[in-house]
Parts: structure tokens; sequence; C-alpha cells
């Protein structure tokens, strides 16, 4: 069978006048929500992606890799999703919402140039650090995700190693809070390091406010930023919530632990959170049934563990 030659190249030499837009986020922060909605609204003017090709940007690897290329270099995935692009950018925008995305800015920055325009999507470091544990996040529970996604302070890239001799005490809860301010200091490196991409900050929030009118105007400046027009019902879509993906922790979450991390709380200063009223994480704390179960059942699990060994 006669197979596709690539046609991925290092730098795209063609100008199109379709953008290529790649949101830079961590998970749990709406990506869901502007995927189904951009989609539904924007079905004839704009390709929507949510996580496209999964562990392919290798962030893990390829996260702080400003001038080489993307590791492994015969990454047929990337390639073959760079080359979609292409196709796509001939007759409408693409854009890209996920958070693996992240690593491979540079890749995507080498390919189509003026083209790209990123999007730093963020949200409270709490919310996103709770909605983590509750989907099991640095529990190794889910593998391939383990060991490929979840960034950690031994990563060739990390920014915050210094984390490495307090790693293995820390809660579920703080290894997310580790997560989020390590996407979004990165993410502000970007920006910095890519001062001709075109970049918009995009505070989750600001989608959901309680204010339709700041709702509204969020979404103006977003839809422009992509070069797309308004149209009222994507602010309709805002009154709906949706998570496919929607748990409980088994584990008790406590907020006020992200005292103990100062990086992040100057981050999320910088990005306009305080940390100064109680935080409700009700959303996402099971019960304390479900907490006591979970306790029991992972220390019979160690029990078997050692009676094998």
């Amino acid at each position: 069978m006669e197979t596709r030659k690539s046609t991925y190249s290092q730098v795209s030499q063609t100008y199109r006048i379709h953008p290529v837009v790649v949101f830079l986020c961590t998970p749990r922060c709406g990506t869901q929500w502007l995927q189904k909605n951009l989609s539904e609204v924007y079905a004839g003017e704009a390709i929507v992606l949510h996580e496209p090709v999964g562990k392919g940007y290798r962030p893990k690897v390829n996260l702080g890799r400003y001038h080489s290329p993307v590791e492994p270099e015969d990454n047929s995935t990337l390639h073959k999703h760079l080359d979609f692009i292409e196709d796509t950018t001939d007759h409408m925008n693409y854009i890209e919402i996920g958070w693996p995305s992240i690593a491979g800015v540079p890749e995507l920055y080498r390919q189509f140039r003026g083209n790209l325009k990123l999007v730093h999507l963020y949200r409270n470091p709490i919310k996103v650090a709770a909605s983590m544990v509750t989907h099991n996040w640095y529990t190794g529970k889910i593998r391939d995700r383990f060991e490929n996604l979840e960034l950690n302070p031994f990563d060739e890239s990390a920014l915050l190693s210094e984390y490495k001799e307090s790693w293995e005490g820390l809660t579920l809860f703080e290894k997310a809070l580790y997560y989020w301010t390590e996407i979004n200091l990165r993410a502000r490196e970007i920006q910095y390091r890519f001062p001709n991409i075109p970049f918009y900050s995009l505070k989750f929030e600001n989608l959901f406010e309680e204010n339709k009118e700041i709702r509204r105007i969020t979404l103006l400046e977003l839809l422009s930023f992509m070069g797309l027009g308004y149209d009222g019902k994507i602010l309709e879509a805002t009154e709906i919530p949706y998570d496919r993906h929607h748990h409980k922790a088994t584990v008790e979450i406590d907020w006020k632990d992200i005292y103990a991390h100062p990086q992040t709380i100057e981050l999320a200063n910088k990005l306009g959170y305080r940390f100064d009223t109680k935080m409700d994480l009700r959303r996402y704390n099971g019960s304390l049934y479900r907490q006591i179960i979970s306790r029991i059942k992972s220390v019979l699990d160690r029990i078997v563990g050692n009676h094998k060994t």
C-alpha cells in the first residue's frame, strides 16, 4: 500500500490567512467546554480539537527545549499532526485546546511562524489541584499518564527542581499544585522567549463570571484574537456547565496546604488570585465514608504487597 509522504518541514515558508491557535494550560480549566462550544458554534470556520495527539508532544522531555527539535525527532504522530494542521489552515482556522500542547510550542513556531497564536488559559490553582486529585493524578493508577505526562521535579526540564527533597512527603493535592505552578511559569516563560507570537491571557473565571457583561467582553476579546466573529450563542453556552469527567476525591483535600508553597502563591497573586478567605471544596471532597474505605483499601494493598515480597 502506498503511504503518503509527510510534507512536514522544520520551517514553513507558506503564508496563510488562517491562524493556528494553541492554548497553554493545565488540565481541569474549562478545555472541554471550550472545545465543545467553539466546535458547535463555529463549525464552518474552525477546526477545534481537544488534546489531539495525547502524549505526542512528550512534555516531560520537551518542555524547555526552545532551540532544538522535539524528541524524538522521528515522532511520526507529531509529524502527521503538523501535516494535518497545514492542510486545515488552507481553508479554515485551527484551534488546539489541551494541556500537553505547551510542550510543542517551539516546533509549532518553527512550522507556522507568523500564523501561530497562543492563549494562556489559567484557573485558580486550588480548584485545578483539587480537581486533579479527583482524577487520580500522581497516584500511578493511570500508568501511561504517570510515566509520560505528570511533571515532577526530577524531570530534566523542571523549573522547581528544589522540590526533589520534599517530593515524597507531599500530598496528592500539593503535587498537583506543583504541576499548576510548573505549567503556568512555563507559559509566562514562553511569552518572554517568543515575543513575536501574539499572546492572549484568559482567566477561566471570567468566562463564567456571574456578571454577564464580563463574560461577554471576555468572549469578544478571545474570539477576536482567534480570528472569529462574535456569536451570541457562545455567550448563552456559558450558562451551561460541561464536564464529562467529574469525580469526587477519595482522600481529604485541605486547601490551606497551598500556604506551604510560596512559589505557587506568588504566581497566583500575579495572575489575580488571593487566598485570604475560606475555599469551599465540597464539590471535590468525597464523603467521609469513601475516604475511610479508600484508606482501608490502601492499607490492605500494602499488607498484600509486603506479604508477596
